[in-house]
């Protein structure tokens, strides 16, 4: 499974529901499911053009725990 860093007000203005998701600075995490499946993304069918869309950074598994996890001082 992939996941994505995407701009929270991308993210909020193409519909995805921001509560119960981790946030870093102006980003949001969000995994590969939600992202295909969201409606207000149905105009892109591929995961990339949905990635360009949400102005998103795609991660596997390890690396957004890794990124989460930082501070901003590291």
């Amino acid at each position: 499974m992939r996941y994505i860093l995407a701009d929270m007000v991308k993210a909020k203005e193409h519909g995805i529901n921001l509560a119960g998701h981790r946030i870093k600075g102006a980003k949001v995490a969000l995994n590969e499911k939600e992202v295909m499946c969201s409606p207000g993304l149905s105009g892109a069918s591929t995961f990339e053009d949905k990635l360009q869309l949400l102005d998103g950074q795609s991660y596997s598994a390890a690396q957004i725990i890794d990124i989460l996890n930082r501070t901003d001082n590291e």
